[in-house]
């Protein structure tokens, strides 16, 4: 046995709607992610280039025609941002590597030597081959202790400071790459909200069972009435191999399928195609049963259907919940007036079925009775009050019952 839960055969749609959820989740991706290529990304480009593109004089930047040259440490001292003039021979092999970071050894026209930071995306070539005209620079402390692997030409060359021209610097996405990471990005979350909010919204529209929080399932009994009558319909709901059955008050889920076969059997049984059509019909299964003072056997029979004919217009959309509680309150206490017990009533629905089909019925009803928790473990005594203000009503039962009920796997 295991803890109850209301469908075990189609959690989340997991059995009938994976494929949907799957094809709405991917037509979800391709929309978001051609918006985000071609409107979305281009529109953002120039916001995010804004706060990735370095100012004229920061450090970093590419040099303009006024940047100074720098000849040596006191220039650079003396100057607030500067450029130094190098070849790529000293670019490519006068380096010093501290755990990943590159510095470079520059030799000053004053003779002086330094260790500089650079930004080789923002260099210049000159005229002269070979010859670059650096980022612009500035002339830095060390944040801390000099790198290690720095300290060790301490003496060569000047480890106090620094030629920091690199600063915040940060390479830039063309708009291209931009907006494609912003369609892969968006994309993919619209993806995975998909994959989660169409489930949850088929459970909140009655179409399929929770597989968390299950009593929060819709279509689970909200009140002691609707408990109540759904335990007086129960044997009808198991005589169809189609329904999930008790608890639910509706017999099954609002599969597209289920909904279609209940207006089916509405249209062909009843000839009910709307809501009126389908309280008239209520009514005539139990309206005769209130002035009835004598033989009430078959009482039983009309009430249990007139009931599960609510719950089949409710199911179908022709009823809403406000109308169901109304009319299965007054059907349910005709119901409670006819009969004592539980036992009683469903033996005259019993009653109902011939041939055959009341050797399975008997079968099915007791199952029912044999089941813990199960419907006939509802006080027959419990009250059916309904709330025209729309309220729950009473709980006590629904919440008892449905804390304890267990359904076999």
């Amino acid at each position: 046995m295991a803890r109850y839960r209301v469908s075990n055969k189609n959690i989340y749609g997991f059995s009938t709607r994976v494929t949907t959820t799957g094809l709405l989740a991917g037509l979800a991706f391709l929309v978001t992610a051609l918006l985000a290529q071609l409107v979305i990304g281009p529109a953002l480009y120039p916001v995010y280039l804004a706060g990735n593109t370095l100012d004229d004089q920061e450090a970093g930047a590419s040099p303009t025609a006024g940047t100074p040259v720098a000849q040596s440490i006191a220039d650079m001292e003396k100057l607030e941002r500067f450029t130094l003039v190098t070849t790529g021979v000293v670019l490519k092999y006068d380096t010093i590597n501290d755990q990943g970071t590159i510095y470079h050894r520059l030799l000053l026209p004053s003779g002086e030597k330094v260790v500089a930071r650079i930004n080789q995306r923002n260099m210049e070539k000159t005229g002269e081959p070979g010859v670059y005209r650096l980022p612009v620079g500035c002339w830095r402390e060390w944040p801390g202790e000099p790198p290690p692997a720095v300290m060790v030409l301490d003496g060569l060359l000047v480890t106090s400071h620094y030629v920091d021209m690199v600063g915040d610097y940060r390479p830039a996405l063309s708009e291209w790459d931009f907006s494609r990471g912003l369609a892969n990005t968006a994309g993919s979350i619209v993806f995975l909200l998909c994959c989660i909010l169409y489930p949850v919204w088929g459970v909140w529209r009655g179409k399929f069972a929770p597989a968390f929080f299950c009593r929060a399932d819709p279509l689970l009994p909200r009140n002691d009435l609707e408990l109540w009558c759904a335990s007086a319909y129960a044997l009808l709901d198991r005589m169809d191999p189609e329904l999930e059955g008790w608890p639910l008050v509706t017999g099954a889920h609002r599969t597209r399928r289920a909904v279609a076969n209940t207006k089916a059997a509405l249209a062909a049984e009843h000839g009910i195609t709307n809501g009126v059509q389908g309280l008239e019909a209520a009514r005539r299964l139990a309206e005769p049963w209130a002035w009835e003072t004598g033989d009430t056997r078959m009482a039983g029979w009309d009430l249990c259907r007139a009931m599960r004919l609510l719950a089949m217009l409710y199911h179908a959309g022709m009823l809403d919940r406000s109308a169901l509680d109304r009319e299965l309150s007054r059907t349910g206490k005709l119901a409670q007036r006819c009969f004592s017990s539980w036992e009683e009533l469903t033996q005259s629905c019993l009653a109902g079925f011939d041939g055959r089909q009341r050797a399975l019925a008997w079968d099915i009803l007791l199952d029912l009775r044999a089941t813990p928790h199960g419907p006939y473990s509802v006080p027959w005594r419990t009250g059916l009050s309904w709330s025209p203000e729309g309220g729950p009503g009473e709980t006590e039962a629904v919440r008892e019952v449905l804390s304890r009920y267990h359904v076999r796997d």
